[in-house]
């Protein structure tokens, strides 16, 4: 699923109640079980069994209600049964199970003559409330029966009571009928068929078995453990070191109790194995081997970018950000060739590319970097060939109130000769009419009237479609002067610029009046971004209102700045911009026009107008590493000649209004009009979280593509 996060948007919580459904009438389970050794010690001379049950196949799950699991054994061989741990199904388990009552072995017994034991292992469903516990395919331990061994050479089997052997191995399912007040039926379970029994000789349980234990450590890094963990009988074993066995690699550190350390020669990467005795009590021991794999640094060979004007050569070395650092070599066999120019290769990465004369475009070679072991691993690295790009200046004219004047905006451009001035769209300005042809000769009328200052920005490209932006500026003089001009401009200030969910930040706003005349009737508009809490305001002057964003003001007298202060909470993650602007004032202004930037998105002609600003601020947003999360973020409307960066370097080929993010770090942009974001600079900061994120919430368009499998 797509979602889309934008500046008008707000952060929606569907709620989703589930609607209970008891659906199921009829018994569905059918149920195995099996007895399964879980220790012995022949010290103290105990067996511990574990009693357990699983579903039958995925057809047959079900939830467990009483339940009795019976099975015979040899008195003359174990005696005494005790429940040392009961680990599911009963109120005293690890994890409680609060709707059953403790386990009991009631009915468990020996015969009179001594010969046959049974254990009934018995579970009891309260039945309070609907908590009954699934059964599904996979066997839970129900139990752990420890048996007391009295004759250390004989044999025992443990044997179960099947479904047909009275009395019988069996249970019943719980099937709820109603929520509230709660209850259920409780029919009988059918047995699937499945009765694992377990013999044993118990003296084949005291003899030791040493298995093969393996590690595994970076390079020049000790590692710890004990050979005896997966060893048996548990805590009746002793490690021989005399002889003390010696690595070919490494040095050891070994105790009788198993415990060692293993720290690898300096350098070496590969296998290291030492062989190591164990005993019992009885001295009867047995032999494996200690086997540790000692890893290099991890092979990362990563692409490469590059950019390089027309006809100049590039040099750099393609394994500056491969790892490991000074370990890797290049393979130049078979040589990497480029389609668009030529290339010098060595085997430490050093190259050489000379574009073709007079290519613009991308050329890329794909390379091959190996280890010390013969690990390899390949990547591209890609070169961007840019034209010469145009030298686009500003221009300036001067002529009277209601007097045309003409001219050719490329005649401080460069190259002479080499540009084309782009009509599509037009521009416009305020207080005139303009005819501009593609060679950049132009004429300027302003409108009747009007005395004070116009403006156009126009855009150049060359021969190959680099473009380069510039404004021309008309000053149309008059007579007299407008009456009482003011000059109105507008700063703005953010308290902090990386912040977390949950922080205060206070934006200032300070409207100064530049002129010496006084300003009547000023207001000021301060766009508050979706994604922030308004807190509070202060100020000197004025009051402001939070539901419309007015900052009613009144007078400023010449040469006065006065001050609002606005305090937020961040609600969310992402890049915040507050905005604000003059939105009334009697008098005219010298240089800009009230109320024309917020509803646009930009001023008429951001070159003259000083009565809007903003800042902003950023919450880094989280990114589901690895596991296929994506988010597409996007430039304002307007810009042109954009560059995405990633930590502070252009990414080579991204130059669109969109880019898809998929890694962690720090995104911004360059544009023909401004830089990162044009609105002032504040980054698309993504960074690291765990796979179950929260909702984000963005002041402008992000697009997420792709979500982490959860």
């Amino acid at each position: 699923m797509r979602k889309v996060l934008a500046a008008t948007l707000t952060c929606l919580i569907v709620l989703l109640w589930a609607i209970p459904s008891f659906a199921q009438t009829t018994p569905v389970g059918k149920f195995d079980v099996r007895l399964k050794l879980k220790s012995n010690n022949c010290v103290a001379k105990k067996v511990v069994l574990q009693v357990q049950v699983k579903a039958h196949d995925a057809n047959s799950t079900f939830k467990l209600g009483d339940a009795n699991f019976r099975f015979d054994y040899d008195p003359t061989v174990v005696i005494n049964p005790k429940n040392i741990s009961q680990e599911t199904f009963s109120n005293i388990a690890p994890a409680s199970d609060a709707n059953y009552s403790a386990q009991t072995l009631t009915g468990s017994k020996v015969s009179t003559d001594g010969t046959q034991g049974i254990v009934s292992l018995n579970v009891l469903y309260s039945g309070s409330n609907a908590g009954a516990k699934q059964v599904g395919v996979d066997y839970i331990t129900v139990a752990c029966i420890e048996f007391d061994v009295i004759k250390t050479d004989g044999c025992v089997n443990f044997k179960w009571h099947t479904d047909n052997d009275f009395p019988i191995t069996g249970m019943n399912e719980i099937i709820q009928t109603s929520a509230d007040p709660y209850d259920y039926t409780n029919p009988s379970v059918p047995a699937g068929g499945v009765f694992e029994n377990y013999n044993v000789c118990v003296n084949t349980l005291c003899v030791p078995v040493i298995n093969k234990d393996l590690a595994t450590t970076p390079m020049n890094t000790p590692v710890s453990g004990n050979v005896l963990t997966n060893d048996t009988p548990t805590g009746g074993l002793t490690v021989k070191i005399s002889p003390f066995p010696t690595p070919l690699h490494g040095s050891l550190q070994l105790s009788t109790n198993g415990a060692y350390t293993y720290t690898p020669t300096t350098g070496y990467v590969g296998k290291d194995s030492v062989q190591y005795e164990a005993c019992d009590a009885s001295n009867v021991c047995g032999k494996a081997w200690l086997v540790i794999t000692v890893t290099g640094p991890s092979l990362a060979v990563n692409r490469d970018v590059y950019t390089t004007p027309m006809n100049t050569p590039i040099s750099s070395n393609v394994l500056t950000n491969d790892t490991p650092s000074g370990g890797l070599t290049v393979k130049i066999s078979p040589f990497p060739t480029p389609l668009h120019g030529s290339l010098q290769l060595s085997t430490n990465g050093v190259f050489t590319y000379t574009p073709s004369t007079g290519y613009v475009g991308k050329d890329s070679i794909q390379y091959e970097a190996c280890d010390a072991n013969n690990n390899c691993a390949k990547a591209w690295a890609v070169f961007t060939i840019t034209g010469a790009a145009p030298v686009v200046n500003p221009d300036t004219y001067s002529t009277n109130a209601g007097t045309p004047v003409s001219g050719n905006v490329l005649t401080n451009d460069t190259p002479t000769g080499g540009l084309t001035v782009k009509i599509s769209p037009f521009p416009t300005p305020l207080h005139g009419s303009l005819q501009l042809s593609t060679n950049g000769a132009f004429t300027y009328t302003p409108t009747a009237g009007y005395v004070g200052k116009d403006s156009i920005q126009y855009e150049a490209c060359n021969g190959n479609n680099v473009c380069g932006k510039a404004w021309v500026v008309f000053t149309v003089n008059g007579a007299t002067p407008p009456t009482n001009p003011v000059d109105l401009s507008l700063i703005k200030t953010v308290s902090i610029k990386k912040a977390t969910v949950g922080d205060l930040i206070t934006f200032t706003v300070s409207v100064t009046n530049q002129s010496t005349n006084t300003a009547t009737g000023v207001s000021v508009k301060d766009y508050m971004p979706a994604g922030v809490l308004y807190k509070s305001y202060s100020t000197s002057t004025g009051t402001y209102n939070n539901n419309t964003g007015i900052w009613t003001i009144g007078n400023i007298s010449g040469q006065q700045t006065i001050n609002l202060v606005i305090t937020v909470q961040a609600q969310g993650e992402g890049t915040f911009f507050n905005r604000a602007e003059v939105w009334t004032c009697n008098e005219s202004d010298t240089d800009s026009k009230p109320a024309n930037t917020l509803l646009t998105g930009q001023p008429t002609n951001p070159i003259l107008e000083d009565d809007n600003a903003s800042a902003c601020f950023y919450v880094p947003i989280g990114l589901c590493t690895g596991s296929g999360d994506a988010y597409e973020i996007s430039v304002p409307t307007g810009y042109t000649g954009i560059q995405w960066y990633k930590n502070g370097s252009p990414i080579a080929g991204e130059t669109g209004t969109t880019l898809t993010v998929s890694t962690v770090g720090s995104y911004t942009f360059t544009t023909l009009e401004g830089t990162c974001p044009a609105g002032g600079c504040c980054p698309a900061e993504f960074v690291p979280i765990d796979c179950c994120k929260p909702t984000l919430c963005v002041p402008y368009a992000v697009i997420k593509t792709k979500s982490a499998k959860k």
